[in-house]
């Protein structure tokens, strides 16, 4: 067309500090760009070579391309500005750090040309997945399933689940927005802005309609470094209070105030509400940041948004998968709990005789009192019982009440005396996970087609969707399989085998202790230890007389599949669900996690979806803070076994025999940091991360080692310093990189009972360590120069009950010259730990008897036992009850 004439379609572009991805865009750009399209670029101050390469590319293109630079005023702002600019009949808004695919424009353009096109509001692209780090592309993202039926028109009255959040992917009438006086809000940050916009373009429209065209891939870029705006959102406290107030509240507002909130709108509160829940079930999480002046915007804020959500929309939500609990949390905000909760009966053990039940009620416990349950028309009391907090964003926003009832039959439950209605609950299945539809047909034609795009494209993705079903069949219980059965002709000396193991690559630690119990204790279990035959441990436990399998290994798939308990210090994935394994179900082993330290931080996140069965503790504060009312653990005193740790025993037993003299090692214990290293996909090998050796960790624990003051305090008093690092990080703080003074330590080759043993002081930071240099009568020195990043979600687990100031067995300090001087002090007062600290150590370890193993070896075997035949049982006295007998 000619220039004169106004284009079809204008492409707004908010560019800051983008030169690395810039370039990417421009190409795909180049090669697609026509008459009927104009691109404006506005450059929103950038501090790198943006702008240059804006203005090479205007002047040497054919194509209409106009650049604008402004002072830095956000994304909103540079889109507003190039919007006054935009000549177009249509406008659309990519990202600069995205990529259009190909043939893109083609596509577009030649919908918005036709006749269709003049009754839809948004003509919508699919928006795939851009892997920065592979560059590969997938179909992944959560809204992908109105692509699903191949190009059409869809009215959002018929199909609310179909929304479209991205202005990057979407196309608007520029007369649309002159109409409605639309712009992009300032106001709304860090994100959302974009789904304002265009939500406002809808409601507009008193029964919208928007067009999908499946075939314009518009691929949007997933950074590596996760610096693009969405993905640093979640630790900005305006996403906490402006993405709510100025954000949705006006379009609920809005829509109440013009009679009634659409359907797509209610799910587009609930689709952005979820990803905040969501995000902070996960194990990394930023919401950890989250303050109690920003948890207690977020839920007021939540709550009057939440407001123009209908009571039935919640549960029949489906643009994507939302457990029950965080459903349930919604209707707990907008206070229509139901004073009659609905019971649900989610397993059922055969072999203990037991039946798990489970119901939510407010944040206060409100009637769980009065609830009592029979089975099979007789009237139970409950063997164990608790009520979980259920904490979302810093939060209590339900309590969950669980109960493990005697018998396996029919369950019936009464509040007051009258029937409660009780179901069948079930885990969220996989296919439901990535799959938005309600047919298992499409389910499975979903599954298929994100399976294979992954296979190709993504298959770290991959692994993780496997995960995820791995789990889901884990958690459907012990039982016998055709491959064990198999097994037991191949190889009839692991049947009923117990497998133990501590680390794919590495030994020493509880469950090593406890085979040696069992291997020299008893012989009447078929006890094996698992390990890889290339780890360091493998000849000195084969020369011990170990019976070894090989992790991953035809024996570990022969052993695994006749096997009647699976016991291990770690409960990492390979662990409780080892690849071999994967065709191996119904699994057959019961899975006791020993630990591999004293827990003391939040790890509910992380465990509460493990399929275990017991848990080994060795204080009891420890357990409390599982087991009790209150906690966010699922485990009750059904799961938890107050034992001590296997190698605590030994631990004792070499810490008493060696004299104060002999004590000459100040030990260096710090735990890792998981912003520091990247997983390699298997086991536990980890890299090192740009700006490692920049890192506050290298540079205070590398300062510490390497004080002149502390290293004359320590020739003065004739004491030497060891380093030993979290395993994690042995492989990168080498001996060439530590002072001369100072000697490296590692799990690998040497044992950390030894060392701590030897010690004459340890310091350490978060780790557990220090609860096995308290049990050894070892003085203790924290030192936290990190203390407020090290809870803010980086790692597997939150900051839980355990005050390292007031619970701790040493000082805390947070600076290093603070660390430098207390550690100085705490080696001249001696040896020994002093008050408070030592009458903290004997009050948190009651069990030095030197039967930790054989307490664990009961617990195991008792797991299989009947629920009433058990011992030491926890929360089973006269807590819970049938008709008659109160929960609490």
């Amino acid at each position: 067309m000619p220039r004169s004439e106004a284009p079809l379609l204008s492409l707004v572009v908010a560019c800051y500090s983008v030169a690395r991805y810039v370039p990417e865009l421009i190409q795909s750009l180049e090669t697609q760009l026509t008459d009927d399209v104009e691109v404006i670029l506005v450059d929103d101050g950038s501090l790198d070579a943006t702008p240059t390469m804006l203005h090479d590319w205007a002047s040497a293109t054919r194509h209409r391309v106009t650049v604008i630079e402004q002072a830095n005023a956000g994304a909103a702002a540079a889109r507003n500005t190039g919007l006054e600019t935009a000549t177009g009949e249509w406008v659309s808004f990519p990202d600069s750090d995205d990529v259009l695919g190909p043939g893109y424009l083609r596509e577009v353009t030649g919908y918005l040309r036709s006749a269709e096109a003049s009754v839809v509001r948004l003509v919508v692209a699919n928006l795939m997945v851009l892997d920065d780090a592979t560059g590969q592309v997938a179909g992944i993202h959560p809204l992908r399933a109105k692509f699903s039926r191949g190009r059409r028109v869809i009215r959002l009255a018929d199909e609310p689940e179909a929304l479209q959040l991205h202005a990057n992917s979407a196309f608007v009438r520029r007369a649309d927005l002159e109409a409605g006086g639309h712009r992009f809000d300032p106001k709304i940050r860090p994100s959302f802005e974009d789904t304002a916009l265009l939500a406002e373009v809808l409601l507009d429209d008193p029964d919208p309609r928007i067009a999908v065209l499946p075939d314009a891939r518009y691929h949007y870029r997933k950074r590596r470094d996760q610096s693009s705006l969405v993905a640093g959102s979640w630790a900005k406290p305006e996403k906490y209070d402006d993405q709510l107030r100025f954000g949705y509240l006006p379009l609920v507002e809005r829509a109440r105030a013009a009679g009634k909130v659409p359907a797509w709108l209610q799910n587009v509160v609930l689709y952005e509400l979820g990803w905040y829940f969501k995000k902070d079930a996960e194990n990394h999480s930023e919401t950890a940041r989250i303050t109690p002046q920003q948890s207690a915007s977020f839920f007021e804020l939540a709550a009057d948004v939440l407001r123009g959500v209908d009571l039935d929309q919640i549960p029949r939500y489906s643009v994507y998968p939302l457990s029950h609990e965080i459903r349930t949390a919604f209707v707990a905000l907008k206070g229509a709990l139901p004073d009659r909760p609905t019971v649900r009966v989610w397993q059922r053990d055969r072999e203990q005789r037991v039946t798990r039940v489970t119901f939510f009620t407010t944040p206060d416990g409100r009637g769980l009192g009065n609830v009592t349950f029979a089975v099979d028309g007789r009237s139970v009391v409950p063997v164990f019982s608790k009520a979980r907090a259920v904490r979302y964003l810093g939060r209590d926003v339900l309590t969950e009440a669980i109960a493990w009832l005697p018998g396996t039959g029919e369950v019936t439950a009464f509040l007051d005396g009258a029937s409660l209605r009780v179901i069948t609950g079930s885990a969220e299945g996989v296919l439901r996970s990535f799959s938005p539809h309600g047919s298992l047909v499409h389910q499975l034609t979903d599954a298929a087609q994100v399976a294979w795009g992954l296979l190709r494209h993504n298959r770290g993705e991959l692994l993780r969707v496997l995960v995820r079903a791995d789990l889901a069949v884990l958690s459907k219980g012990p039982g016998a399989s055709w491959a064990g059965r198999l097994a037991r002709v191949l190889r009839p000396r692991y049947r009923d085998a117990w497998l133990l193991m501590d680390r794919d690559d590495q030994a020493h630690d509880n469950a090593e202790h406890l085979y040696r119990y069992l291997h020299q204790q008893r012989p009447d279990i078929n006890a094996w230890f698992l390990l890889n035959r290339s780890a360091s441990d493998w000849k000195r436990l084969q020369a011990e007389g170990f019976r070894l399998i090989p992790y991953g290994s035809l024996q570990h798939v022969l052993a695994a599949a006749q096997s009647r308990e699976l016991i291990s210090s770690q409960i990492d994935h390979y662990v409780v669900s080892p690849p071999v394994t994967f065709w191996l179900r119904p699994i057959p082993w019961r899975f006791t996690f020993l630990q591999h330290g004293v827990t003391h931080n939040d790890l509910s996140r992380w465990v509460n979806p493990k399929p275990v069965s017991t848990v080994i503790t060795a204080t009891p504060q420890e357990t409390e803070s599982i087991v009790g009312d209150g906690t966010p653990y699922i485990w009750t005193g059904r799961e938890v076994a107050l034992t001590g740790f296997p190698r605590h025993d030994a631990l004792v037993a070499k810490a008493a025999a060696v004299r104060d003299e002999e004590r000459t090692d100040v030990v260096v214990m710090p735990t890792w940091r998981h912003h520091l290293l990247a997983g390699n996909g298997n086991g536990n090998g980890r890299v090192v991360r740009d700006g490692f050796w920049e890192s506050d960790y290298v540079r205070n624990w590398l300062g510490l080692l390497g004080s002149a003051t502390l290293r004359d305090a320590l020739d003065a008093a004739g004491l030497r310093l060891v380093f030993m690092p979290h395993p994690n990080m042995t492989p990168h703080l080498t001996p060439d990189r530590l002072p001369d003074h100072v000697r490296l330590a590692t799990y690998a080759d040497d044992d950390v009972q030894d060392v701590l043993a030897r010690a004459s002081h340890v310091v350490t930071d978060y780790s557990s360590n220090a609860f096995e240099a308290a049990l050894a009568d070892r003085p203790v020195l924290y030192f936290q120069f990190d203390h407020d990043e090290f809870f803010n979600g980086e790692h597997a687990f939150r900051k839980g009950t355990f005050d390292y100031v007031k619970d701790g067995f040493g000082p805390v300090m947070e600076q290093l010259a603070d660390a430098e001087r207390a550690l100085v002090e705490l080696i001249a007062r001696g040896k020994q730990p002093v008050e408070p600290y030592a009458t903290r150590i004997r009050k948190t370890f009651v069990m030095r008897d030197g039967r930790a193993s054989e307490r664990v070896t009961e617990a195991v075997v008792g797991h299989r036992q009947p629920a009433d035949l058990r011992r030491g049982s926890r929360n089973g006295k006269a807590r819970g009850g049938g008709r008659g007998r109160p929960v609490r």
